[in-house]
């Protein structure tokens, strides 16, 4: 797998993994646009998915992961993204937030090493 500068500032080994991934837009007016994408891969603490559109960088966006018929309600933070084709590779960073699943999405992680 080719690594950008980007993408080595991960600091736990990554799964080559397509799994569904649904991230939460709100605008102004409190209204929220869902948008799927697909990861690329994912960690214990992060994803990196392809999108077509661009989402805000530097902002806390809700995110659910449905991966083995399961689904991972999580809090993950635009890091970076950049052009790929026609789509955008973006790279998220997850957070241990109390209204997530983020534990049981580190759990996934330990029962794969």
């Amino acid at each position: 797998m080719n690594l950008t500068k980007n993408d080595n500032k991960r600091f736990q080994e990554r799964l080559d993994r397509q799994v569904d991934i649904y991230v939460e837009l709100p605008d102004n007016l409190g209204k929220v646009e869902i948008v799927l994408c697909q990861s690329l891969d994912i960690s214990p603490a992060g994803i990196r998915v392809n999108i077509r559109d661009p989402l805000p960088v530097a902002v806390v966006l809700d995110v659910c992961a449905e991966m083995d018929g399961a689904r991972y309600f999580l809090k993950g933070e635009v890091k970076w993204q950049h052009q790929v084709g026609n789509l955008l590779e973006t790279g998220m960073e997850l957070y241990d937030a109390s209204d997530s699943d983020f534990e049981l999405w580190q759990q996934l992680f330990l029962t794969n090493e």
